[in-house]
């Protein structure tokens, strides 16, 4: 049963991470929009955490089967880069938010490489960080490890939510805005006064707020 567990918290983490790839690839070559810091803070959250997830179930799961050796394994300084790498995830993380994900050209908005760049080597070190957390953690107290990284797979499947909302919710007002313009020119072609015209602008306007 905990290899079991640790294998399906594996996955369910690897679902998220993926949707968060997919849904940063999606925004920034498909669309071709900067994405905006509240969905990029939950972007970053769901890929950092969800990769982590997926090697240190794995890790756990291997502690647990014998496929790596049970006892922990430790060597020089391994707490300090262990902590060291975490803080670099974390300052990617905040290079991302604050950050803009596409640049202007004279072709129009383009994906930013460097940012790009950043986001999948973010993605590269949580999966480091996930093996390298579990290492130093013998076979007897994976339980305690999969229940963290339960909460940790947990976080990244709600952070997709918060993400996928924002993106909703903004495409549901962008038409909605548009929907209103394109009436509002049909009413300026049609034949009326320009005072009439103006109400019915005012009014849609209204509508639509």
């Amino acid at each position: 049963i905990p290899q079991r567990t640790a294998i399906s918290h594996a996955f369910g983490a690897q679902a998220a991470t993926l949707v968060g790839i997919a849904h940063y690839e999606y925004m920034v070559r498909d669309l071709h929009e900067v994405v905006g810091r509240f969905e990029m803070a939950a972007l970053g959250f769901e890929v950092m955490f969800g990769s982590l997830t997926i090697t240190g179930s794995f890790m756990a799961f291997g502690k647990l089967q014998g496929f790596v050796p049970s006892s922990p394994i430790t060597y020089k300084f391994q707490n300090q880069m262990n902590i060291g790498l975490f803080v670099l995830a974390v300052i990617m993380f905040l290079y991302l938010i604050f950050t803009p994900s596409m640049v202007s050209t004279d072709a129009g908005l383009v994906a930013s490489s460097t940012h790009t760049l950043v986001f999948y080597l973010m993605v590269v070190l949580g999966l480091a960080v996930g093996v390298l957390i579990v290492l130093p953690i013998g076979g007897a107290d994976m339980p305690v490890v999969i229940s963290l990284l339960n909460s940790y797979a947990g976080l990244a499947s709600s952070a997709t939510g918060f993400a996928l909302v924002v993106h909703r919710n903004t495409f549901e007002c962008l038409e909605k805005m548009s929907d209103v313009g394109h009436q509002i020119r049909l009413w300026r072609q049609a034949d009326g006064t320009q005072g009439g015209i103006d109400a019915v602008e005012q009014r849609l306007r209204g509508g639509a707020q």
